[in-house]
């Protein structure tokens, strides 16, 4: 019978920890192991998993005595795992019923599957109050395509992949090694490529994870400052593409439709902010943008100046050469301590 492990990183989130226990313990699926790695919290989490572990022999707690940051609690949960199958499931989401069943089931009649992904709902949702979405029954229906196909989807349509909902075959996973210190977010992204690189991947429109919105989890940094969300994940693409330009003949030119996917979402989402008075984040994400591919972004700001729908002065920043250089610079410093090595699974 295939096995799989879960991880479950946790860092100050034991009023969630029920939930997505109670989610993943619940699921319909043998040979099931749990970890939860605490990263050094300081709340109750660490109690509050011993006390559903006392009760449950697939639980495992891991904590640490440090805090070694969100990537390292991710490396030491992989470098746990033994069984066939893994996915991490932070420690405020949850699963839904049937979840890992339809993504062993997949990955066992298809061999050549790496990893599978599905639809990610994500919902505000308090502690002890399960959506209904949870208990919906999904479809074994999946789409196989070839890695290269679904890497170039994500790079040119800047394709979102919840990052709750993919399991992974773990030899594929030993293959791509470790999640990579310095990529400060979005790092999963990075992660679906180096995988995909070594296989097919398959596609569900069902349900696979549900991701809880709440006001303390690391994404609300960057949805206070979007630019930030699109420097990351620029950064997190061009490092697999510099990293695989001697094995993947389109690397170069796929970074330069990722630059031209990420500057046209950032653009767009800069006149979003323009529009609701948010000046100083609009000017962020359109410096952005220019940086990354001025000649997308200088034939939509001179029509959205021409239609009326761009102050003067916003058109006149805009077109210097400072909102360029700007970008440019808020790029260079997100990556400071950044390195390119890519560390393998002990």
């Amino acid at each position: 019978m295939p096995s799989i492990d879960v991880i479950v990183p946790c860092y100050r989130y034991g009023r969630f920890l029920p939930d997505s226990l109670g989610s993943i313990l619940s699921q319909n699926v043998d040979n099931l192991r749990v970890a939860v790695i605490d990263n050094a919290s300081g709340d109750d989490s660490v109690e509050v998993a011993k006390a559903i572990a006392k009760n449950d022999p697939r639980v495992t707690v891991i904590a640490h005595d440090k805090n070694i940051g969100q990537v390292g609690n991710y490396n030491s949960g992989l470098d746990w795992v033994e069984a066939d199958y893994l996915i991490i499931s932070d420690a405020d989401d949850i699963l839904p019923a049937g979840a890992l069943e339809r993504g062993i089931s997949i990955m066992e009649r298809d061999k050549s599957v790496v990893f599978c992904h599905g639809t990610e709902l994500q919902i505000p949702f308090e502690a002890g109050k399960i959506p209904p979405e949870a208990s919906e029954p999904g479809e074994d229906s999946w789409t196989v395509v070839p890695g290269i196909d679904f890497i170039r989807d994500v790079a040119v349509n800047y394709k979102f992949v919840g990052a709750t909902t993919v399991i992974r075959r773990t030899s594929a996973q030993r293959s791509a090694g470790r999640y990579v210190e310095g990529l400060k977010y979005a790092f999963d992204s990075n992660m679906w490529f180096r995988l995909a690189a070594l296989g097919n991947v398959a596609e569900t429109k069902s349900v696979q994870g549900i991701r809880r919105i709440h006001t303390s989890q690391i994404t609300e940094q960057y949805r206070r400052d979007p630019s930030l969300d699109c420097i990351e994940r620029y950064n997190n693409m061009a490092h697999f593409f510099l990293q695989n330009e001697g094995t993947l003949p389109e690397a170069r030119e796929l970074l330069k439709e990722t630059e031209k996917a990420i500057a046209v979402s950032a653009f767009w989402l800069g006149m979003d902010l323009e529009r609701l008075g948010e000046v100083d984040k609009a000017n962020a994400c359109v410096d952005v943008s220019m940086a990354l591919s001025r000649r997308a972004i200088m034939p939509r700001i001179l029509k959205q100046a021409m239609l009326g729908r761009m102050p003067l002065s916003s058109l006149a920043r805009y077109l210097s050469s400072a909102s360029r250089e700007r970008g440019a610079e808020a790029i260079r410093k997100s990556r400071e301590g950044l390195t390119f090595p890519i560390l393998r699974m002990r």
